[in-house]
């Protein structure tokens, strides 16, 4: 029977709050998804039947395992305000909500494989801590019962649950106890490594190619060529010329003499996998074989190597171990979740949700725009994103996203027929996406494609639907929008329409000068509200040190009484008054 897991976000949250707060993004998400627990107190259980329907239905199954529709809701609901209303922000968190559900429940199918179990002490503390509600004291257990109740849910349930969901956890455990290391494994890791190397990239030969001349270039080293010179001559390797820019030129241009190769002392945890093996198995003055990478192919000399501890290191060194220990720890979890991925039987049965996964895998910093390993992985996803937003006009985000990717080439793309082709495919993208959703730099640009395309009537259209979609916006941020708008009327001869963008670009001027001023005098008034109350406290503090103690008392003394014990009144004291 096929397992069905709803994940939680009531720890989630909170922990988000906290993390985000430091604006650690990847580390949060990290966290969020990792030790969130039960869903329990997320949204009420109540509504139609068929809302509870939908909600229960897998958007996709991992090794026979369900992830439930409302498990994915609830971790992006509580997750999308930090998107700001930027689709694009919002998918790479969609995407990554996704992956790590997928994440956690491979984790479980290999921790129920490895036989990893989660205790009752276990689950009684994560109890314990979701009773606590975010908070350091737990409600009263006939109160936490009662939330779990209105839930549609129970204890006995809770149980059930978490010994799942605390599955990955126990799997962690499981790896800590069985990795064995010893000292001499930690003190290898402080070894650094001098090397050199001659790399032949395959990013400017095809890969038949480049081996072939990494191959001609070794006979040269092993007939006795001076390694650095044939470095200096062949590699590609961009650090090994250093270049510096030159304003008068507008250029790079040389910063120094070449290399030969060096790459200076580092640790072999600097390089890939496949350059650090290689170099490991050297001997001093040995040079390798051809090394394949993901950059191309390596010819690799070691200089000489050394073992660098840390000052601390004999007083520290239990903690280093500890901590070395549970490093190998978690690359042999990594290592298991890659080898589980690759025999994974992952279904997906929401298309929209599936491209999104799929989305943030290819989606880098430059999403592979600009070559390297990634390229080839965006260009087969967007070619079948291309295919799924024609199928499922409906989904806009998909035809935003398409048009994105297509207007990056348009406009690296030098003017003719294909930039023509291009354009038009952009236009059609856009305006797909902008019949069910409003994107404000979207419509701006697709404004400009028409005007590029000769098509004023059409620019004007989206011209001046983005002023009346304006009208709603009082803030002066949107002042930057109506002086485009200013501008593109003005260049399409609508005078009337460009005066009026003026205008409104005149009142948000004064608008932002009103608001200056109005911060300007709540500074002014809060700082001298500040010294006013450091002026009292001073105040108080200065009378307080002038006040004398009385001549019939002095301080230190108490009063002297009679012989009955009673405090004698003072001679000089007038009838009626106190002395």
């Amino acid at each position: 029977m096929a397992r069905e897991y709803q994940s939680s976000n009531l720890l989630s949250i909170t922990r988000m709050r906290k993390v985000f707060a430091q604006r650690i993004w990847y580390v949060l998400l990290s966290i969020v998804f990792g030790l969130s627990i039960v869903l329990y107190f997320a949204t009420p259980n109540s509504g139609p039947a068929s809302s509870q329907e939908r909600d229960a239905q897998a958007v996709l199954s991992v090794n026979g395992e369900k992830i439930p529709r409302a498990a994915y809701e609830r971790q992006w609901d509580s997750m999308k305000r930090f998107a700001a209303g930027n689709e694009v922000q919002a998918l790479q968190f969609q995407g990554m909500i996704l992956d790590q559900m997928v994440n956690t429940a491979l984790a479980r199918s290999v921790a129920r494989q490895r036989g990893a179990t989660v205790s009752d002490a276990e689950v009684e503390k994560a109890i314990l801590e979701q009773k606590k509600l975010g908070g350091d004291k737990p409600v009263p257990d006939s109160e936490f019962e009662e939330m779990l109740k209105a839930q549609g849910s129970s204890l006995r349930e809770l149980r059930d649950e978490l010994r799942q969901t605390l599955l990955p956890q126990a799997l962690r455990q499981q790896i800590e106890q069985q990795v064995k290391v010893t000292e001499d494994d930690l003190l290898k890791t402080y070894d650094e490594y001098k090397l050199r190397h001659i790399l032949i990239s395959t990013s400017k030969l095809p890969e038949a190619q480049a081996k072939a001349k990494a191959e001609r270039v070794l006979a040269e080293v092993k007939a006795g060529k001076d390694f650095a010179a044939l470095a200096n001559q062949h590699s590609d390797d961009p650090s090994n010329k250093p270049q510096k820019w030159d304003p008068k030129l507008k250029k790079s241009v040389p910063a120094g003499a070449p290399k030969g190769g060096d790459l200076g002392w580092a640790p072999l945890s600097n390089y890939v996998p496949e350059f650090a093996e290689a170099a490991r198995n050297l001997k001093k003055g040995e040079v390798s074989g051809v090394v394949k990478t993901t950059h191309g192919f390596h010819i690799i000399r070691l200089e000489d190597t050394r073992r660098k501890l840390p000052k601390d290191y004999a007083k520290n060194k239990q903690t280093l171990l500890a901590d070395f220990r549970k490093r190998k720890a978690d690359e042999q979890y990594q290592k298991l979740m890659e080898e589980a991925r690759e025999t994974a039987k992952i279904v997906w049965h929401d298309p929209t949700l599936e491209w999104r996964y799929e989305y943030s895998k290819v989606a880098g910093p430059m999403g592979g725009m600009m070559g390297g390993p990634q390229a080839g992985d965006r260009q087969k996803f967007m070619e079948k994103l291309r295919k799924y937003a024609k199928e499922n006009p409906e989904d806009s985000t998909a035809a935003l996203v398409v048009g994105q990717d297509l207007y990056m080439k348009y406009v690296l793309a030098p003017k003719g027929p294909e930039k023509d082709r291009l354009r038009n495919e952009v236009i059609e993208a856009y305006e797909g996406a902008l019949k069910r959703t409003e994107e404000q730099q979207t419509r701006l640009t697709l404004a400009q494609l028409y005007r590029d395309a000769g098509k004023k009537d059409d620019a004007l259209r989206h011209y001046k639907l983005a002023q009346r979609l304006l009208r709603w916006d009082d803030s002066t941020a949107s002042k930057g929008v109506h002086e485009q708008l200013a501008t593109a009327f003005r260049a399409l001869g609508e005078t009337k329409l460009a005066e009026e963008a003026s205008k409104r670009v005149a009142e948000l001027k004064e608008q932002e000068k009103r608001e200056r001023e109005e911060a300007r005098r709540a500074e002014a008034k809060r700082k001298a509200e500040e010294a006013k109350k450091k002026a009292e406290a001073a105040a108080k503090k200065t009378a307080k040190a002038d006040v004398k103690p009385s001549a019939a008392a002095p301080v230190g003394e108490p009063p002297k009484a009679d012989g009955t014990g009673a405090t004698k009144p003072a001679a000089s004291a007038p009838a009626g008054q106190q002395p």
